[in-house]
């Protein structure tokens, strides 16, 4: 029976317990501890898996290994799937919400961003704990509605904050376009292929998929410094490496993107193309 851990916080601080203040700081040290491994693992990591992922699984693993809550009582499978599951359940909340937010494009700042995804996480793991705490003890004190909530969103910004702070890291470092940091997660390690004109919006093709941005496309093109590629068409840049075929045929020339579709091209722009060795 689980008598720690989250699914027990509620009640334990809606007693009298004199020990209040020794697991406040408990609590903030393993944060600290926990916030420091994922920050330099992530330094370090050139990963392809969804960032969200990895966040929550390294988030889980340090909680596992600290053992908050006296969750030290638990068995070592336990405690695993306890906070690995936790962990991970937050990472699907906010990646959730961070995938609503790119569809309505309402956002646009880093930062409201990372606070909008520690709400989504928040809401998730408490849902699940709360269900926890109604199967083994029944209903919890209204201390557990206001203690619980703030202890995940506290954990929940932090890591939302780090995980900001490692792609604007990402985003900075010499020789990779600025335009990926306006893309959705999924496509920030992708490779670029093309750039489109759609009215106020751009179209960014990429090996993972594609993405619709609300900018100018001349500002576009300008963040695709430092990759290489030409602005074959009034509306279209093409980057080279995004390239499957490319020829010119009765004075008109054609371009195939590796996804297989067809780019544009204008006639002003095939002495640049020819210049450039790409026909």
């Amino acid at each position: 029976m689980v008598e720690s851990g989250y699914a027990s916080i509620g009640s334990r601080y809606a007693s009298n317990d004199t020990s209040y203040n020794s697991r406040s700081v408990n609590y903030l040290e393993n944060c600290i501890m926990m916030l420091e491994t994922i920050y330099m693992w992530m330094r370090s990591s050139q990963s392809s898996l969804p960032p969200f992922l990895i966040i929550s699984a390294i988030a889980g693993i340090t909680l596992v290994i600290l053992g908050p809550y006296n969750t030290t009582t638990f068995s070592w499978p336990f405690r695993f799937v306890f906070w690995i599951g936790l962990c991970l359940l937050g990472g699907v909340g906010a990646y959730t919400t961070n995938e609503v937010v790119n569809k309505r494009k309402a956002v646009s700042s880093k930062w409201i961003r990372a606070f909008i995804q520690s709400l989504g996480a928040t809401l998730a793991v408490f849902i699940c704990l709360l269900t926890l705490t109604v199967f083994m003890k029944g209903w919890p004190s209204q201390i557990f509605y206001i203690l619980v909530p703030f202890y995940i969103w506290v954990v929940s910004m932090a890591i939302s904050t780090i995980g900001t702070l490692q792609i604007k890291e990402a985003n900075e470092a010499p020789g990779r376009a600025a335009i990926y940091e306006r893309l959705k997660p999924i496509l920030r390690n992708a490779d670029l292929f093309a750039i489109s004109a759609e009215d106020h919006y751009v179209r960014v093709y990429t090996s993972n998929g594609e993405d619709l941005i609300l900018m100018r496309f001349s500002d576009a093109v300008k963040e695709t410094v430092p990759l290489l590629g030409l602005s074959v068409h009034r509306s279209w840049w093409v980057a080279e490496a995004g390239i499957k075929s490319s020829d010119q045929k009765n004075r008109k020339a054609n371009i195939v993107l590796k996804n297989n579709l067809p780019v544009p091209v204008s006639r002003s722009n095939i002495k640049k193309l020819r210049k450039a060795g790409w026909i």
